[in-house]
């Protein structure tokens, strides 16, 4: 891991917006109404005759007929279509159960649904390699992913209101790759398994998600990406209900290829085989009138099958993963307000096995626990001297959870033997050695060096961290909008540890390598890795250590959001203060939005971002590097266990406690101006269910509902539309001026499709 150090970053957050005409929604959805306007209105209905059925009725049965009532155009913006929260928000998207649903890649990862959203991009999605590999297969944990070009690491995932980020550091310094079926030898000074997110939320169990990508509100910290927020489903209070649900993945289903230049298998090498079975389980209902409750639980089970290496005789690897999740909460609504008791489990172990090694296993282990004790009451119409307030509402949450990843192997010491030393046109040497001819053998296909190793990866690992949190949150609307003030307070143990010393041979000497002195056999006097033909003439030890730290933090803060006519202003503010960096992070926060037509909004907006993950830098200072030892034979072949040090290499450091907290900036608005998007209609064909993306569609009183998504200049601009009373057959549109136009078109329930129009 890079030294902390101050990151700043400029980029510019412009978004125009279009809103439809008033029509389009009319059936759809209505805004929320004031209770001056709503007032108004009930007395504007009391006053009219035709509400009250007065003699003005008469006209109408005297033959005359009643004159029309014209209708107030109703308008829709669209910054509630996305997120309903405030016009501020250009930078949030919200999506419901059914918008969620439809973008889930059916793997049962939640992250996979946010494929596609503005300024979301996954870590693997620039990948070319079309191979299949064990290791992927088995991993069941979440995608990792990019909210607005930040670190996979620097997002800030929370689970019904549960920060679930792995706060002791999820990246290695010392190689970011996991392990994959085609490793060789693992990085004996990395922790395998990390993962920026503490609980894999199940897709199953997601009731709505909100992605902030920028204008992030104040209430939002210790991020330098993006935040996504996931509300799993609530108990049921009205009746019992139950759902289940089986998916099965199999390579039965899959065809493989051979990869070999000339197309022949001259080793007998096996296609992997694999199996991966998800299950999930629901169940939710009153207890009485009271009481509610929800219990979840699911299952993702995976394994698979390879074949070692041809030297260690091509023997079979079985290997598996299990990802399971619990969940249960109880609420109970009382006249003191709601009360909410939560706990949710996430218990992920996966197996490797490297094919390059004789008996080499790894067993990488996830378990997080994590419980939420929560109230929320709304208070009355509050008077004050700065004005009334109504709608106050305090929630209020106390947190614990602990999460912790293992590492464990089958041994802590390893060793390379060799076989036979030779170049690409003759051998030169091979090893008789009854005891690792045993158990390794020669490559008929190649006359080079034939290597084979022996034992395990390394000493037991642990990273872990547990956390206790209270925080309070209190919103109401006020004078011409809504502000929100909250606190929070959090203590973090966190740890890391190597619970042994790992040795590893890494070089031999062989009698090829003592030719010269005519012996016919080494002369072991001591018993480390030593035998009659063979001697590892290198070691390197890595020290065991046991690193552990705490942190306490507390962040505050404070934002108001008024709207002047076509002017909506959020200014804010959060301040971080935490004992380690002992840095006063202050972090502005502000967004406008102008509204100049019914179909243009202009938003601008400056931010400031922190991190909050510093316990990365602390638990990783002070740990022991590698330190490599040499030793040699004398004239006679003796071999001794007297080891010579090389070049000390000490430690590793990562103090960051004097540094300033990284940050990052991001402020812009520049006004652009666009055509409204021409919609392309379809014959009624596609508005059937089971099809994946109707338009526009024929039909007597048919409906179909959708979005419209596309980016026109850099700008991503989205609306939906809803398409009624067409008549029958396709009903074509203008063709779009802009032929760099993409159009994606999205219906709830079903994949997106694109049209380049």
């Amino acid at each position: 891991m890079q030294n902390a150090r101050k990151r700043a970053a400029i980029s510019g957050v412009a978004t125009i917006v279009l809103v439809l005409p008033a029509a389009s929604f009319a059936q759809s959805q209505a805004p929320a109404v004031s209770p001056a306007v709503l007032a108004d209105d009930q007395a504007q209905e009391t006053s009219d005759p035709r509400a009250t059925g007065t003699p003005a009725d008469n006209k109408e049965k005297d033959g005359e007929p009643e004159k029309a009532t014209p209708l107030s155009r109703i308008i829709v913006p669209f910054y509630e279509l996305l997120s309903p929260r405030s016009r501020a928000d250009v930078g949030t998207t919200t999506l419901d159960q059914e918008g969620f649903t439809v973008r889930t890649d059916g793997s049962g990862d939640a992250n996979s649904a946010l494929r596609g959203l503005p300024n979301v991009q996954y870590q693997n999605e620039t990948d070319t390699d079309a191979g299949i590999d064990g290791q992927k297969i088995l991993d069941t944990r979440p995608e990792l992913l990019s909210i607005s070009g930040g670190r996979t690491y620097e997002n800030n995932f929370i689970v019904n209101g549960i920060p679930t980020n792995t706060v002791t550091g999820s990246v290695e310094r010392y190689g970011n790759s996991e392990l994959a079926s085609d490793t060789n030898t693992p990085n004996a000074d990395r922790f395998y398994g990390l993962h920026p997110q503490t609980i894999f939320v199940p897709s199953d169990f997601v009731d709505s998600v909100t992605v902030v990508d920028s204008n992030a509100s104040a209430r939002y910290g210790n991020f330098q990406g993006g935040v996504v927020s996931y509300e799993l489903k609530k108990p049921n209070t009205e009746r019992w209900t139950g759902t289940a649900s089986v998916k099965v993945e199999s390579d039965k289903f899959v065809s493989y290829n051979i990869a070999t230049t000339d197309g022949t298998n001259p080793l007998e090498r096996k296609p992997p085989e694999f199996t991966k079975i998800k299950s999930s389980l629901s169940l939710s209902g009153p207890i009485n009138e009271i009481f509610s409750m929800i219990a979840q639980y699911s299952r993702t089970d995976a394994t698979t099958k390879k074949q070692k290496d041809y030297i260690y005789y091509s023997g079979d690897i079985r290997e598996d993963s299990l990802n399971n999740f619990f969940r249960l909460q109880f609420d109970a609504k009382t006249d003191y307000g709601l009360f909410s008791l939560e706990g949710m489990v996430t218990d992920y172990t996966q197996g490797y096995e490297s094919p390059n090694w004789r008996d080499m296993r790894v067993d990488v282990s996830t378990r997080t626990y994590a419980g939420k004790l929560e109230h929320s009451y709304t208070f009355d119409t509050v008077e004050t001297p700065l004005g009334r307030i109504l709608g106050l509402t305090l929630d209020t949450k106390a947190v614990v959870s602990h999460s912790s990843t293992r590492n464990q192997t089958n041994s802590d010491t390893a060793r390379v033997y060799q076989i036979r030393q030779g170049t690409r046109t003759a051998s030169q040497w091979t090893s008789s050695d009854p005891d690792i001819l045993s158990w390794c053998r020669l490559d008929p296909t190649t006359t080079t060096n034939v290597i084979c190793y022996e034992g395990g990866y390394g000493a037991n690992k642990v990273q872990e961290q547990t956390q206790y949190l209270f925080g309070q949150n209190v919103t109401g609307s006020i004078w011409a909008g809504t502000f929100e003030a909250g606190f929070d307070l959090t203590h973090t143990n966190a740890r890391r540890t190597r619970e042994s010393d790992f040795t590893y041979y890494t070089r031999v000497n062989t009698l090829w390598d003592a030719r010269s002195l005519g012996l016919s056999q080494f002369n072991c006097l001591g018993s480390e890795a030593c035998g009659p033909d063979q001697y590892a003439i290198f070691k390197s030890i890595w020290a065991a250590f046991d690193n552990t730290t705490t942190l306490n933090s507390a962040d505050a803060w404070l934002q108001l959001e008024q709207t002047f006519g076509w002017l909506t202003v959020r200014p804010g503010v959060r301040l971080q203060v935490d004992d380690y960096q002992k840095n006063v992070n202050i972090a502005p926060r502000i967004a406008a939005t102008l509204t100049p037509t019914e179909r243009i909004e202009l938003s601008a907006g400056f931010n400031r971002y922190y991190n909050g993950a510093s316990l990365a830098y602390a638990i990783r200072d002070n740990q022991p590097r590698g330190q490599s030892y040499v030793r040699s034979h004398d004239g006679s072949g003796n071999v001794t266990d007297d080891w010579t040090m090389r070049t000390p290499t000490g430690v590793y450091g990562n103090r960051a406690s004097d540094l300033r907290t990284p940050l990052h900036g991001r402020m812009g608005g520049r006004p652009q101006g666009h055509r409204p998007a021409h919609r392309r209609c379809v014959p009624p064909s596609l508005c059937e269910p089971r099809d994946e993306g109707p338009v526009c569609c024929g039909g007597s009183r048919r409906q179909c509902q959708g979005t419209d998504q596309f980016r026109h200049r850099g700008l991503r601009i989205r609306h939906r539309r809803i398409c009624q009373d067409l008549e029958r057959g396709a009903v074509p549109l203008p063709r779009s001026p802009d032929a760099d136009c993409l159009l994606h078109l999205v219906r709830p329930g079903a994949v997106a499709r694109q049209l380049l129009l």
